[in-house]
């Protein structure tokens, strides 16, 4: 983490870059120090929760880490299959009673509910 400390502006800060609350102007804003808040495309921030923040020319943050610097997630894709009965039952390989394949992605070991795909084979 850098000990530089600026204006959003100053600090460069871009969509994802991850940056910590200094201080606010004439004191401004004390129940956020030390706050950690995401930049995003409008040149604002906002925190954890989604909730904007105004990042005007007064406030002061400073870098945690830059979107740029974070390494690529490892994506995986899991491919089941099996017959949908009440014994359900699937297997990662595919005999000749099986009759639907589900397949979906591992970001970084978690499963990515957004893939996840059923087809009847």
């Amino acid at each position: 983490m850098t000990k530089e400390v600026g204006t959003l502006e100053e600090l460069n800060v871009k969509p994802g870059d991850v940056v910590e609350f200094v201080e606010g102007y004439n004191g401004m804003y004390p129940q956020y120090k030390g706050k950690r808040m995401v930049g995003h495309s409008d040149g604002g921030v906002s925190f954890d929760n989604g909730n904007g923040f105004c990042g005007d020319a007064y406030h002061k943050f400073r870098i945690v880490s830059r979107a740029s610097d974070r390494p690529e997630p490892k994506v995986e894709t899991v491919t089941l299959y099996g017959s949908p009965s009440k014994h359900i039952q699937w297997c990662l390989e595919q005999c000749d009673l099986d009759t639907h394949r589900i397949t979906f992605n591992l970001i970084d070991g978690e499963p990515d509910c957004t893939s996840i795909k059923m087809e009847k084979l």
